[in-house]
């Protein structure tokens, strides 16, 4: 989940009072996003799990902090 944070306009767009929202963000694609946890749970190599756990968990730090989140270049669930 670190690879949005190597951005460092990511990095840039995270003032300390939105750190627990991202935290909190990530813990809710583990409790209530089913497909976001069986991409982690079952299988971290292949291609759909990979793109349905960057994806997913783009669009939630987006939620959080803005468009200066990238979309991930992968296709969505290819």
């Amino acid at each position: 989940m670190a690879y949005y944070f190597a951005d460092p306009a990511v990095r840039a767009a995270i003032p300390d009072d939105k750190k627990p929202a991202i935290r909190a963000a990530f813990e809710d694609l583990c409790d209530n996003n089913a497909k976001f946890l069986q991409a982690l749970q079952t299988s971290t190599k292949t291609t759909k799990a990979t793109s349905q756990r960057f994806h997913d968990w783009g669009d939630a730090l987006r939620k959080v902090i803005g468009a200066v989140v990238r979309e991930f270049p992968l296709a969505r669930n290819p």
